[in-house]
């Protein structure tokens, strides 16, 4: 055969054969055997190229089902860095891809970048770097409010011609608005939104740096509520936070809109007044003590705050932006102390006196420490007989460079720093030690301690009285505590609850500085006193208006009719002790029956010594008891 049928030769061809006809049977043979090989190959490479086809369909359909579940979402852009295309995931809430193509990121309509500026975004494409976590933000309708993170690289093709950018962003609003609630959260007060100390620093601190550079004033008002305590204590403190968000609500308002204000403590807020005139401070401390005067009412209560408020301003005071915080602080403490509701301006003095505070509480804590505090003792006698009935403990600190330090120089120090509950749990125990040497040689005088203000708010009072009492082996009828008015007042409810427990307990109870508050009268009827003290300003209004005698009188017998022992304080002659006599007082306090001294100085030889049982009052109409209040006997006489 010369030729093959052109059917054959065209198929051959396609196989890339040889279409030139067999000489032989043998080269028909191995032609048809090229050709069935050929056939074997192309059924193989269909099959591979079938088996792709469905990899590529499956994988295509994976892709698609975790776009569907992704956030993230991939872009393109051509060469002049517009998007041509935009692959979003299923559950992206980013605007529709209408809005991308064609335009820049730049150009996109509500963006904005969150940190940086789009020049150093752009000069970072020109250079054809690659970028990653871009944060932009874009604000769509109704103010939804999204936040972007970007990444991407140059595409180049095969001749290495730079095409344009490619990469992925991703939503991460979640991200960002919990990184807000953390910052708002650690700059901002929760309850009443304004700025908190940390936050008002970092102004205080920007604000400094621009008075400095021109040459201006600010000023620091620092804003402390008089009596907030109370209303916590009273009515709960859910009450006490609607009244300070009503109160923050209204101190926002009394300030300019410029000025900064912080609630920096429980009830303490403090308003930053920048580029002022001279009369700006005062002005707004006066509005501020005037928007407060206003009633404020939380579930059908009425409330009426003061404040006291304290001003320290720069350049005059300080430069220093904790200094300048102390001194406002100083400031108001100054007005606190005086009463409250006022306002007052750092001075020199103030620092001075803050330091010398300083250096007495650094004192005390030493002294606690190394038994540099003594006690001594001061008798009280029988109006009539002159025995010793009771003697009170006086605490008194050996300083080992000052010598004796008086007691009004560190006490005061010592309950605003808190040093009182410590101090005073020291007094407790050392003065039943010291009973328990008394009752050993057998003098079972009762001995009497002071309570502070602050000592009575301790919630461990009554256990460490207790156990002073049980670890000396003393009879709680041995011991009397005194409170001053002042003391009882500053938290009534707590020390009505606290002279009950210790009546409960078998202790005295002694109102002490009768005379020196306002309504001694009416906490004497109110409260279980076994024993009333009348201040030694008594005998000085006494001798100064002798017609307040027949007063003094009807108070000691009010007194009487309650089974209450009176003693007379500060007296210092026989004069005095006659007259106090003859109004009627039991028993005498001061340098006539004895100076307070040491244990070991006073003369036993005049102590009554007589279970306090067997003790009878020197004169009728009063209790039976010359000792330490009803508590401690078990026969009472019917009160007159």
């Amino acid at each position: 055969m010369d030729t093959l049928h052109p059917l054959l030769q065209a198929q051959l061809q396609s196989l890339a054969l040889d279409s030139a006809p067999p000489r032989d049977q043998a080269a028909w043979g191995a032609l048809l055997e090229r050709v069935s090989a050929c056939y074997e190959a192309c059924d193989a490479t269909r099959d591979a190229i079938a088996v792709g086809k469905q990899q590529l369909i499956e994988s295509e359909a994976r892709f698609d089902a975790l776009m569907a579940l992704s956030t993230d979402w991939f872009w393109e852009q051509d060469a002049q860095y517009r998007f041509v295309s935009l692959a979003s995931g299923g559950r992206s809430a980013a605007f529709a891809q209408e809005v991308y193509l064609g335009r820049t990121r730049w150009e996109l309509p509500g963006v904005e970048l969150v940190s940086g500026d789009w020049d150093a975004h752009r000069a970072v494409l020109e250079r054809k770097e690659r970028f990653r976590n871009l944060v932009y933000r874009i604000v769509g309708g109704e103010d939804e409010e999204r936040f972007i993170s970007v990444s991407g690289e140059p595409i180049v093709n095969a001749s290495g011609a730079f095409c344009g950018y490619r990469g992925v962003a991703r939503d991460v609003t979640a991200e960002k608005m919990a990184e807000r609630q953390a910052i708002d959260l650690a700059q901002y007060d929760p309850l009443t939104g304004l700025s908190n100390r940390t936050l008002l620093s970092r102004q205080l601190d920007l604000a400094l740096s621009k008075a400095r550079r021109h040459g201006r004033r600010l000023a620091l008002v620092f804003i402390d509520l008089d009596g907030f305590k109370q209303i916590n204590d009273t009515y709960g403190h859910s009450v006490g936070d609607r009244v300070l968000k009503e109160t923050a609500r209204r101190l926002r308002e009394a300030v300019r809109s410029e000025d900064c204000l912080a609630r920096v403590g429980g009830d303490e807020f403090l308003a930053l007044i920048e580029d002022f005139d001279s009369q700006t401070p005062q002005q707004a401390a006066c509005r501020l003590l005037e928007t407060l005067s206003m009633p404020i009412v939380v579930e059908d209560r009425e409330f009426t705050l003061s404040a006291s408020i304290g001003i320290s301003t720069f350049p005059t005071d300080s430069a220093e932006s904790e200094m300048l915080l102390q001194q406002a602080d100083l400031a108001m403490y100054r007005v606190k102390a005086g009463g409250g509701a006022g306002i007052g301006y750092f001075s020199p003095e103030l620092h001075t006196n803050a330091y010398e505070r300083l250096q007495t509480a650094t004192g005390l804590r030493r002294a606690l420490d190394s038994g540099q505090f003594r006690l001594v003792w001061q008798p009280v006698s029988d109006a009539s007989t002159g025995q010793v009935v009771s003697v009170e403990a006086l605490l008194r600190w050996f300083h080992p460079q000052r010598g004796e330090v008086t007691p009004d120089s560190f006490l005061k120090v010592a309950e605003e720093t808190g040093l009182i509950v410590s101090i005073g749990r020291w007094v407790i125990t050392q003065a039943c030690r010291q009973a328990r040497l008394w009752h050993d040689a057998g003098r079972r005088v009762p001995i009497s301690v002071n309570l502070s203000a602050r000592q009575i708010r301790d919630p461990g009072l009554l256990s460490d009285i207790a156990a002073a009492l049980a670890e000396h082996g003393i009879a709680p009828a041995y011991l009397e505590l005194e409170l001053n008015e002042a003391a009882v007042m500053s938290d009534v409810a707590r020390s009505t609850e606290l002279l009950g427990r210790i009546k409960e307990l078998g202790a005295g109870v002694t109102l002490d500085d009768f005379g020196t508050g306002h309504s001694s009268l009416a906490w004497m009827r109110r409260l279980p006193f076994d024993t009333v003290k009348l201040d030694r300003t008594f005998l000085l209004e006494l001798v100064a208006h002798p017609d307040d005698l027949e007063l003094t009188r009807a108070v000691i017998a009010m007194a009487h009719s309650l089974r209450q022992r009176v003693v007379a304080e500060g007296v210092e002659n026989e004069a005095q002790a006659a007259l106090f006599r003859e109004l009627g007082c039991d028993a005498l306090q001061g340098n006539l029956t004895g100076a307070p001294v040491p244990a070991d100085s006073l003369d036993l030889s005049a102590w009554v010594d007589q279970p306090l049982s067997l003790r009878k009052a020197s004169r009728s109409g009063a209790s039976t008891s010359i000792g330490i209040g009803n508590t401690i006997v078990d026969d009472l006489s019917p009160a007159i």
